[in-house]
């Protein structure tokens, strides 16, 4: 695997973790292919162009149109019938889808997909021998089957036509173990040889067994289909609806399919044949058939590979092959296609060339080398108006010499908005409010109170405290300054016996004023012994 093709593996993962996403939004609400999650949405950032060489092209959705001249498309010019409106109502979902069957007609040349497997005049019991017979669905693999049948048999009355309904779905479910299958009641109609008062008992008695199928196997689904169409505007012939009756019947087939596809591979397909399909081979030379919605500017029609229902162009040198396709302007187109060596493969070739360009409305071409096997390629264009268009010529070479095979070109337009910036909103300012002046309140002035006189004190001066006299170390006297911590330590001593000692630092003052008053009370005491002695001795 080489680097880019790594590289758009892993963004694809992180792309699919974040997701679950995203999305777009779309004409139709669904989805993609059961076995193809993958998708790859646009080249690395920078690389206009030639980002995702390898992109993986995920494998179309096989749908199988299965009935009677009504799936076959009578009562239109081209043959299409509902097919044809259908499939342009899934691309626009963003479902890559590939009509498979073994029957096309001539005239259905415009449709963008003529395959299908419906049969004029058939009758349940002979489809279903078809069925076995040819290995009709076994063969084709369908993963979806589009069941519409039984309108002949009213012919003869509709009992026990249900019961040949029931066998038909079994014998569909052996050959197809994996499919959905869709099973319509059938379209109302007025022509009396289809005896149309047998219609509703049918359709009555399709929906009951076809309820309970859907019992036991969840993949067998009904369809109501009982009043697609009116009668009036839309059977011109009393039986076959016009282009505007089978465009009804196209919208119910693909309202059924919606809820039962998977998650669609990416944005709208923008073209309405991307795999080339036609009704037979196109010859090198130009040709008024063409490719289907291709302009044929002389190319060859080849099968892609053995047993593939895709057929590969060849473009010849200087020539090529064109489309054009409705688009968004500035949404950008991712276009992925498939290339492979055409040497000995493409009809009418007198050489080849394995050059091969990609050459879109808006941007630079691709130019990719083809091998000996099938190679997935890329690349991303931004277009600049609401028309938008591919060119695929060959590179190099002589006249008349075929480039690469080429198929499933498909384009997707990103549908996912960009977000739009909000802007800052602009602050309004807000007024400051005008202050409204509290007028100051008037003081009510408060008599004075009349002094009441004060009796002087009869209490004696206070005291000054006396110091008590210490002995000083040179045998004089000084007084002790009551602040010191051995002044405090003292006075503590003298005063343990009383009810409080102060301490600490921070209580300095009030020892002192404790130490000075225990010091007064001592030498009071001391003068009246004196006093008391002298009274007992005399003078």
């Amino acid at each position: 695997m080489t680097k880019s093709r790594t590289s758009v593996a892993r963004a694809s993962r992180s792309r699919r973790a974040a997701l679950v996403c995203a999305v777009a939004s779309l004409t139709l609400a669904g989805t993609g292919g059961t076995a193809y999650g993958f998708w790859w949405s646009g080249p690395p950032a920078g690389v206009p162009g030639q980002g995702g060489h390898r992109a993986a092209v995920p494998p179309p959705i096989k749908i199988m149109p299965m009935g009677d001249s009504i799936t076959e498309g009578w009562g239109t010019t081209d043959w299409g019938g509902y097919r044809k409106p259908l499939l342009p109502l899934l691309h626009r979902a963003g479902y890559d889808v590939d009509f498979v069957g073994s029957r096309r007609r001539a005239e259905n040349t415009d449709s963008g997909d003529p395959d299908h497997e419906g049969t004029s005049s058939i009758r349940i019991e002979a489809l279903d021998a078809n069925v076995n017979r040819d290995n009709l669905v076994g063969r084709a693999a369908p993963d979806y089957v589009l069941l519409h049948i039984g309108t002949n048999n009213m012919t003869t009355g509709s009992d026990g036509v249900a019961g040949l309904l029931k066998t038909l779905i079994g014998d569909v479910r052996k050959q197809a173990p994996n499919a959905k299958i869709l099973v319509a009641s059938i379209i109302p109609y007025t022509h009396l040889g289809w005896r149309p008062t047998e219609r509703p008992k049918y359709n009555a008695e399709l929906k009951t067994t076809v309820e309970a199928l859907a019992q036991t196997d969840k993949s067998i689904i009904y369809v109501d289909m009982s009043n697609a169409v009116d009668p009036a505007t839309d059977l011109p012939d009393a039986l076959h609806p016009n282009a505007n009756g089978y465009a009804k019947m196209a919208k119910v087939w693909a309202d059924a399919l919606a809820p039962v596809l998977p998650a669609p591979s990416g944005g709208p397909i923008l073209q309405d044949n991307p795999h080339f399909q036609t009704v037979r081979a196109v010859p090198a030379a130009p040709s008024a058939l063409g490719v289907n919605l291709w302009s044929n500017q002389g190319s060859a029609i080849t099968r892609a590979e053995p047993g593939s229902d895709l057929n590969a162009v060849a473009p010849t040198v200087g020539k090529g092959i064109s489309t054009t396709f409705t688009t968004k302007p500035d949404a950008p187109v991712t276009v992925t296609y498939r290339v492979k060596r055409s040497a000995g493969q493409a009809p009418g070739c007198t050489s080849s060339v394995d050059q091969l360009r990609l050459q879109p409305s808006a941007g630079p071409a691709q130019d990719v080398t083809a091998t000996s096997d099938w190679t997935d390629h890329s690349f991303t264009f931004t277009p600049t108006s609401t028309q938008g268009s591919l060119n695929i010529t060959a590179l190099g070479g002589a006249s008349g010499a075929c480039g690469p095979l080429v198929t499933s070109v498909i384009a997707r337009q990103d549908t996912t908005p960009s977000p739009t910036p909000t802007p800052s909103p602009t602050p309004t300012p807000t007024p400051s409010p005008t202050p409204t002046p509290t007028p100051s309140p008037t003081p009510t002035p408060t008599p004075s109170p009349t002094p009441k006189p004060t009796p002087s004190p009869t209490s004696p001066q206070p005291v000054k405290p006396v110091v008590a006299p210490t002995a000083a170390p040179d045998g004089g006297s000084r007084h002790t300054d009551a602040h010191t911590p051995a002044a405090r330590d003292k006075y503590k001593a003298q005063s343990a016996g009383g009810a409080l000692a102060v301490t600490g630092t921070s209580a300095g003052l009030a020892a002192g004023v404790s130490g000075s008053l225990i010091a007064l009370g001592a030498v009071l005491v001391r003068r009246s012994r004196r006093r008391n002695e002298t009274n007992d001795h005399g003078a």
